[in-house]
This record gives structure tokens, sequence and C-alpha cells, in this order.
């Protein structure tokens, strides 16, 4: 995995829903296993996220709280961004509307030129 200043960086493509959110926990935990500063969460991919994908998305934020990592997400579109407001979990997720941002928000590098990112990808069809 690698990493900048001990940040992992996760983008998430598709959508995240009862199908597909087992897969995306696994690997949203599996960013987490080696203990990076912080996880980033690019959601800047996804089309759909209903309510597992935000269980998802909260249990990894837990895992990182007690793991002492920082936990930021990224989302612009409003199918995403809404249903965050909705369940009013945009805060407690760390919720930003772009990658510095939400790098700023970790305490990382708030420059992403030059950054290799641990990248996984989810496409559901």
């Amino acid at each position: 995995m690698t990493k900048r200043r001990g940040v992992v960086f996760a983008a998430v493509r598709g959508e995240i829903e009862t199908g597909t959110c087992e897969q995306v926990r696994e690997r949203l935990l599996a960013c987490l296993a080696d203990r990076p500063a912080a996880l980033v969460v690019d959601l800047a991919g996804v089309t759909l996220l209903g309510s597992m994908g935000i269980a998802v998305l909260v249990e990894s934020r837990e895992h990182a709280e007690r793991s002492g990592a920082g936990f930021a997400v990224v989302a612009g579109a409003r199918t995403v961004v809404r249903p965050m407001r909705i369940t009013d979990v945009g805060a407690l997720l760390g919720l930003c509307a772009t990658v510095e941002e939400a790098l700023h928000a970790v305490g990382g590098d708030t420059t992403t030129r030059g950054m290799r990112r641990d990248r996984f990808s989810w496409w559901s069809s």
C-alpha cells in the first residue's frame, strides 16, 4: 500500500448499496489495517449511495477513530451528498467537497500534485 505522509486515499466508483457494500467495507477496512495516519474516501465516482453504503462509511470511520486515524469523505454529487445530509452523517463522516479540503481536514498535505494514491475501485452493473 502506498501512502503519502501516512494518508491513504481510496476512490470508490459505481453504486454502494446492499449488493456491493460488503466488498466496499472489506476494502476500506483493509486500507486501515496498516494503521495509516488518515483515510480519505473519494466518492466522486459513486452514482448511488444507499443506506447500507452509509452504514459502511460510518463503520469505517469508527474503525479509523479506534485506531487513531483521521477520516474524511469527498463527495459532490447530489445523489451521494443528499443521503448523507438527510441522515445527518455528513459532519460525522468529515464530508468535504474536494480532495484537497479532505487532506487538509485530516492534517495531510494539501497538495495532491505528484501524490501516488492507494486506490481501489468498485464498479457495479
